[in-house]
């Protein structure tokens, strides 16, 4: 049995019945106890793409739900609609590729990429992974070629992996492998991606963690399934060649924004962003219309309250996508924004499955703090890297609910 004590960069590990107690500092590149993995030299993975002048053919297996076949349906729709990617469900002649099958086995898992062993490809997604947008998302993913993100071999620079803990038949899905597309498309390290593990995921103890990020706010921030993210569309995009618009030239995306329409010349944002050169906050949803705003930070403390509504109470089931709101908060140039949380209501878990808030500090293009416990969001003091930060909430059962203040402060 084994115990993990974190204060800062500091971790004290218990390994029972041998009672062997010691103290590991983390660093950037320490391997001996948080690195016993092969590995692997992933020479095929620019290779698991499906044709991209043909649609993916898919059907559902009889014991697949009509619910789950609708929830389904509308992971495919968020994906062809951010994407040249397309789906044909029940194709009528034969396409030159696997026909995907949508069927009920006992776990979620898919193949990555298209396989030409046979002409039928499975996918499982039983009735119990459809509860949450990002779990089918996260299969229909490695469906298109998408490896785990925790592989990627520059790993070290933003989390550490405590291989001991770790169940023995699920190391492999740890192991570090070279030559993913994010790395050779350059792209920023997600922790947020919705290919990413959790932080307790696969654990000997639960009560301990197997994933641990350098930077430790972002512990819950590991293994959301809320939503598929800017990154891991950017991504898909490139990975498929949909990028870019030539004729876009002229078209200035702000905070990280890109142009990936074909058809129009417009900004594709990232997570928190909308209008149309992504220099306004995402639109809240339908039952919150007005909880999106944008906020002018002074030099003194000023208070804010968010009320977000899902609509469902707790006899009801959690909503497939979170109702959602974000707010900018802004100072002058040359400042920066201190936020500090007064109070919070909402489901407190390891990964805020169903209510949270998410904070942008900087990097805007990736997912950032993710929190949904009020003692640890009372007890920190979040500051900005430049004069914008990003305040996110959702809720997919009852309500989320969050006291704050911010001020201007200089750097």
């Amino acid at each position: 049995m084994l115990w993990v004590f974190g204060i800062g960069n500091l971790f004290l590990i218990i390994i029972l019945p041998f009672q062997r107690v010691f103290t590991v500092e983390v660093e950037a590149g320490y391997d001996k106890l948080f690195e016993q993995l092969p590995v692997l030299e992933n020479t095929e993975s620019l290779g698991k793409r499906w044709p991209r002048d043909t649609p993916v053919p898919f059907r559902f297996e009889f014991r697949i739900p009509l619910p789950s076949r609708h929830k389904i349906r509308t992971v495919l729709k968020d994906i062809e609609s951010k994407s040249c990617i397309r789906f044909l469900e029940n194709p009528r002649e034969d396409l030159g590729v696997p026909l995907v099958r949508v069927i009920n086995d006992k776990t979620c898992w898919s193949r990555v990429g298209p396989h030409f062993d046979g002409p039928v490809q499975n996918i499982s997604i039983p009735f119990g992974c459809t509860d949450s947008f990002g779990v089918i998302a996260h299969e229909i993913l490695h469906l298109l070629g998408f490896e785990h993100t925790q592989s990627r071999a520059d790993r070290d620079q933003h989390i550490h992996i405590f291989a001991p803990n770790i169940k023995p038949n699920e190391l492999r899905q740890y192991q570090k492998q070279f030559s993913l597309p994010s790395e050779v498309y350059k792209l920023p390290y997600e922790l947020g991606s919705v290919m990413h593990y959790g932080a307790y995921g696969n654990g000997i103890n639960q009560s301990m963690p197997s994933i641990i990020p350098l930077d430790r706010r972002y512990l819950k921030t590991l293994g959301q399934r809320i939503r598929i993210t800017f990154l891991d569309f950017v991504l898909l995009n490139r990975f498929y060649g949909c990028y870019e618009n030539p004729d876009c030239d002229d078209l200035v995306c702000q905070n990280g924004g890109v142009s990936i329409f074909k058809d129009t010349c417009a900004c594709f944002c990232p997570d928190g962003f909308s209008g149309g050169f992504c220099d306004e906050p995402a639109k809240s949803t339908t039952k919150n219309p007005k909880c999106s705003v944008e906020l002018k930070a002074k030099p003194g403390w000023q208070r804010h309250r968010i009320r977000l509504d899902s609509g469902v109470r707790n006899n009801g089931p959690n909503l497939f996508m979170p109702e959602e709101c974000w707010m900018h908060i802004k100072a002058a140039p040359g400042t920066k924004i201190e936020l500090q949380f007064q109070d919070f209501e909402g489901k407190c878990d390891r990964t805020c499955t169903i209510n949270g808030v998410e904070i942008k500090l900087d990097n805007l293009e990736q997912t950032g703090i993710r929190d949904c416990c009020k003692e640890e969001l009372k007890k920190s003091r979040f500051r900005s890297s430049g004069e914008l930060l990003v305040l996110g909430a959702f809720a997919r059962n009852n309500q989320t609910l969050a006291a704050f203040k911010y001020r201007r402060v200089l750097k």
